[in-house]
């Protein structure tokens, strides 16, 4: 190979790794963006939005299972927020924030519950229903 062709080449694998290197690491993303303070008036969407996220599944399970009763547990149990979501914020967007997220989050456990009862009652009656109907045509 000839002193110009080994240059070019040399050039060649410099231009594709650079090209790569912007493809795999934007320059955009090494630079740290600010966190802009949320203000203590959107503590309480910000809340209400966690809330609405949480995880459902269990108070369900716990509706089907002990229902009415189960309802009223997911009613009163008091759901936590994520940890993390309140270091370094102020007492004033902690309390709103707390206030917001545990309505929005009681409401979505409890309509969980209240669903999980409702399904099971009537997978109960379904049975029952077919159980006397059973019944009646063994005569």
């Amino acid at each position: 190979m000839s002193r110009s062709g080994c240059l070019a080449f040399r050039t060649v694998a410099l231009v594709t790794a650079v090209a790569l290197f912007a493809m795999v690491f934007p320059v955009a993303s090494l630079a740290q963006e600010e966190e802009t303070p949320i203000p203590a008036g959107d503590a309480c969407v910000a809340g209400t939005r966690d809330g609405q996220n949480v995880d459902t599944g269990m108070w369900f399970v716990v509706g089907c299972l002990l229902g009415v009763t189960g309802w009223l547990i997911a009613y009163v149990v008091e759901p936590s927020p994520p940890a993390g979501t309140l270091i370094g914020k102020d007492s004033g967007y902690t309390m709103q924030y707390l206030d917001c997220y545990k309505r929005a989050a009681k409401e979505k456990q409890s309509k969980a519950a209240l669903t999980g009862c409702a399904i099971s009652t009537g997978v109960s009656l379904a049975l029952y229903m077919v159980l006397i109907a059973g019944m009646s045509t063994v005569d």
